[in-house]
């Protein structure tokens, strides 16, 4: 008699297993895998589409933010050139965690614009990729043999650009006059305690894939005379880039 007994246990036990199994390749389908760089010439876009010679060739190229909104944000968004036919792309970092739809809905990353950084024809995309209040940080981005990619700026903070107004720090990037010199500043100031300003500036040199220092200096000043200093600084990050 035991026999007949065990056996609608083994069923049930069974059953069990197979519900298991169909629902846990229920949950893995619903978070798809994640793009391939081929991928993102057809994903929807997201945000304003720019225009402008990225290559320096006297041609325009089209630039946006494209993602796949269900995917990891860590793999699902994209900075996509195009150019007739041929397609240049790159994974962007998303401002939230979670799936992609959880940074875009809040409106980041973003194109900033393009601007004229080197000492030639050629354009470089900036990316907003974070936000506080009064301050955010960016990201440029450059078209070189047909590839994107992302410059190295040497000794910056997860290789981000800071802009920031907030009370207790102060910061701007920009690029060096003429617009096109081939040279970005990142301008720095910080309360230390005291009451006194530290004022710290780092320029840069373009050689395509980083950014090497060529200068800087630091100085700390008294309230007053950083008042004077701020109200020079402009209310835009790009001040003088072309």
């Amino acid at each position: 008699m035991s026999v007949p007994r065990a056996a609608p246990v083994v069923t049930v036990s069974l059953l069990v297993a197979v519900t298991a199994a169909s629902g846990a390749a229920t949950r893995e389908s619903a978070t798809p895998a994640c793009p391939r760089l081929a991928d993102a010439k057809g994903l929807p876009q997201f945000g304003r589409v720019f225009t402008g010679d990225l290559t320096g060739d006297g041609d325009a190229e089209r630039v946006s933010v494209v993602a796949s909104p269900r995917a990891p944000g860590a793999c699902g968004i994209f900075l996509l050139v195009r150019r007739e036919r041929t397609t240049a792309a790159i994974r962007l970092p998303p401002f939230r965690p979670g799936p992609a739809r959880e940074s875009l809905r809040r409106g980041l990353p973003r194109i900033t614009g393009l601007f004229r950084v080197d000492r030639t024809r050629r354009l470089d995309v900036v990316v907003q990729l974070d936000r506080a209040a009064g301050r955010a940080e960016y990201a440029l981005y450059r078209i070189r043999q047909g590839r994107l990619l992302r410059p190295r700026i040497a000794g910056l903070r997860r290789n981000r650009l800071l802009w920031s107004r907030t009370g207790r720090h102060r910061a701007v990037f920009d690029c060096e006059p003429p617009s096109g010199s081939g040279r970005l500043s990142q301008l720095e100031a910080e309360l230390e305690p005291g009451g006194f300003w530290d004022f710290r500036r780092e320029t840069y040199r373009s050689r395509d894939t980083t950014f090497t220092v060529i200068g800087g200096f630091g100085v700390v000043v008294e309230a007053a005379e950083a008042a004077a200093h701020f109200a020079a600084w402009p209310l835009r990050p790009l001040a003088t880039c072309g």
